[in-house]
């Protein structure tokens, strides 16, 4: 085996889950749920293809790295997005089917607003960053608190549990 097959086997075993997961959705005929898994999964495919071509757009090195980091980081986690499509599906199909029950939400509403708030403070630093670009020594620094605000802003607004719980 070479090097580098591994990876190669993560990401096909990635895109087979999103197959199987839209193949359990349309068996079952969750037909609204598959439209929409599948609108948020080629959509989320979308923006980073034109988020990377809007970077490309612009003249200045300062700029395309503000616009174009964010999209980079997101290509592994589309790449890799057939592990969380099918958990979204498992569970919402075993919940529609009645074998799981759904859990009482305990502090989740905090946990989301704090991600909602850590997406708008990366989000802010982010937009500051192209509208008015920081001097070289902060640059770094600033981009680095936009994508770790953001990163764990999705993670709590999406599950609403602590980060160590997510796996769970």
């Amino acid at each position: 085996m070479h090097r580098g097959n591994g990876a190669i086997i993560v990401l096909a075993i990635s895109e087979f889950y999103v197959l199987a997961s839209f193949y359990r959705l349309i068996r079952h005929r969750f037909y609204a749920h598959f439209i929409a898994v599948l609108g948020a999964f080629l959509g989320f495919g979308l923006v980073i293809y034109l988020g990377l071509a809007w970077a490309l757009s612009f003249e200045k090195a300062d700029l395309r790295i503000w616009v174009a980091i964010p999209f980079v980081a997101l290509i592994p986690v589309f790449l890799l997005s057939g592990f969380f499509v099918r958990r979204n599906v498992e569970i919402y199909v075993e919940q529609r089917l009645g074998r799981i029950r759904q859990e009482a939400p305990k502090g989740k509403l905090a946990r989301r607003a704090l991600g909602a708030s850590l997406i708008a403070v990366g989000a802010g630093v982010w937009g500051y960053g192209i509208i008015k670009p920081f001097s070289s020594t902060l640059q770094i620094p600033a981009l680095v608190i936009a994508l770790y605000s953001v990163v764990f802003g999705v993670a709590y607004l999406l599950t609403g549990r602590r980060i160590r719980e997510i796996d769970t």
